[in-house]
């Protein structure tokens, strides 16, 4: 049991609000009761939030050395050593396949977003977090991203207020 809230921790399920951003298109289009673009929204969250841990866990992969040495972040299950990165590494490729799999299946365009937001968080995680005005902007494109998934799953186009309030919202909150 003590196992699972480790790889749970890993897992980072407390951040995965960030996703809940992919309701915004079904606001915007006001079709929230809408059942059945309400269900695929909420299989478009999942997916995000299966997406999202796998880019934590890469992070903590990257960080591991610098982690330990951190005051806080020496807790974190892979730098306290209560996960072996082997096991740390199979659940970050189950996570991502799922998501990839999920995704494919919902849109072509939908996968398509969730690579950008991997590759775009894999480059941030490697290097673009070092850089000062670059990280906060990285940040503010990934929750574009997230809301564009949304327009995505449910066939929408994408609106440029919905761009530009996730865009300067998301600016806001990073800074």
């Amino acid at each position: 049991m003590a196992n699972l809230i480790e790889f749970i921790k890993l897992m980072r399920i407390q951040q995965w609000y960030k996703n809940l951003v992919i309701f915004l298109p079904i606001l915007f289009v006001g079709e929230f009761f809408e059942l059945n673009l309400l269900w695929l929204t909420f299989i478009g969250l999942i997916v995000l939030c299966l997406v999202s841990s796998s880019n934590y866990i890469i992070n903590d992969i990257i960080d591991i050395k610098s982690d330990k040495q951190h005051p806080e972040k020496k807790f974190r299950p892979l730098a306290a050593e209560k996960i072996k990165i082997s096991s740390a590494v199979i659940l970050f490729i189950v996570l991502l396949a799922i998501s990839l799999f999920i995704s494919y299946k919902l849109s072509f365009n939908f996968f398509l977003i969730i690579i950008a937001l991997f590759l775009l968080t894999l480059l941030y995680s490697l290097f673009l977090k070092k850089e000062i005005f670059v990280d906060i902007l990285v940040i503010a494109i990934n929750f574009i991203i997230r809301a564009i998934a949304g327009t995505f799953i449910i066939n929408v186009s994408i609106s440029p207020w919905l761009v530009l309030c996730t865009f300067f919202l998301s600016l806001f909150l990073s800074v």
